[in-house]
């Protein structure tokens, strides 16, 4: 039988105090990131080719942000990921989900603005400021990606779509890891054990053909059970 998560030996299991001492602290983050997105939505756009020390410091600034929407987010995964029966983690999970979106509808404007300066302009900038040296290899990448890049209208509104084509990944790994009971099965040593989605990929790999068919018909028979609840995601 599988062991719930309150009774795996503390020394077993993630150790996220490296990431966020604790729930509040990563709920303070969460805040303070979603006021510096607000504030750069209403001061950055159309401001990026301002000159080269406005391209260095908006383009600083996104990737500061970009790193503490990362944090955050692995964060919250992994806390969800520990016991995803938990709605705690679930809505945490949501909410950092919800922040990459937002990331993304704030600086929909940086790719398309980027791209109105031209190459004789980014190379007297570069020449000038040499920290933008620094980005030149992500500058260059714009540049050879410009045919493919939308209007910052449109890079918005995709961006905006994320957490709608995000929603039914979501649903699925909800119910595929709390909700569903998986039967029991026999292993190699013809003792009759939980399947789990931890054990799934050990017992389909054993040297007996008979566990690894049991296995695979264990998990794919429930599965058909619920074929119209997995379509609908």
């Amino acid at each position: 039988m599988a062991k719930n998560r309150n009774e795996i030996p503390e020394k077993l299991t993630w150790d996220l105090t490296t990431i966020y001492k604790t729930d509040k602290e990563w709920e303070a983050e969460l805040t303070r990131i979603k006021s510096k997105l607000s504030l750069v939505e209403e001061t950055d756009p159309g401001h990026l080719l301002d000159s080269a020390e406005s391209l260095l410091t908006i383009t600083e600034k996104m990737l500061s942000i970009s790193q503490q929407v990362e944090k955050l987010y692995v964060y919250a995964s992994m806390k969800n990921d520990q016991d995803t029966r938990e709605a705690k983690y679930q809505e945490y999970q949501s909410k950092a989900t919800a922040l990459y979106v937002k990331f993304g509808e704030v600086y929909a404007f940086y790719e398309p603005e980027f791209l109105k300066i031209s190459k004789e302009v980014y190379n007297k900038w570069l020449g000038e400021l040499q920290k933008l040296k620094n980005y030149d290899h992500m500058f260059e990448r714009l540049f050879a990606k410009k045919a493919h890049i939308l209007s910052q209208k449109e890079e918005k509104l995709l961006a905006s779509a994320g957490e709608i084509f995000e929603s039914p990944s979501e649903t699925f790994e909800i119910f595929d890891n709390a909700d569903i009971k998986l039967p029991m099965v026999k292993n190699e040593s013809d003792e009759m054990i939980q399947l789990t989605h931890g054990n799934y990929s050990s017992l389909m790999e054993s040297k007996n053909r008979g566990v690894r068919k049991a296995a695979y018909k264990a998990l794919y028979s429930n599965y058909e059970q619920y074929q119209h609840t997995y379509a609908k995601t």
